[in-house]
């Protein structure tokens, strides 16, 4: 990707991080709730509608590669196992 990754992407991570040690069914739903929440804030800054579902999957796929940025730091920790179940929720369905 040319463009850098915006600020958002990063408050997502640290969203995400905050459900570490919570239950499997909780990190599910509240990363597809924080994933929503940062979709819409993305589509929202687009004045064109033609552009809301491009900006929409920039962020699903930012919000990707965060994750799997910071689960390559943290492989071998009780904190890639977390990172691996948001993964798991961010593949399931699109939450838009």
């Amino acid at each position: 990707m040319d463009e850098p990754m915006d600020e958002r992407i990063e408050a997502f991570l640290l969203d995400v991080l905050e459900d570490e040690g919570k239950d499997l069914k909780v990190v599910r739903a509240n990363t597809r709730c924080y994933l929503a929440l940062y979709i819409e804030m993305f589509r929202a800054r687009e004045a064109e509608d033609e552009r809301k579902d491009s900006a929409a999957q920039k962020c699903r796929d930012w919000c990707r590669q965060r994750v799997l940025q910071e689960l390559d730091q943290r492989q071998g920790t009780p904190t890639a196992d977390h990172l691996r179940m948001v993964l798991n929720a961010m593949e399931g369905p699109s939450p838009t």
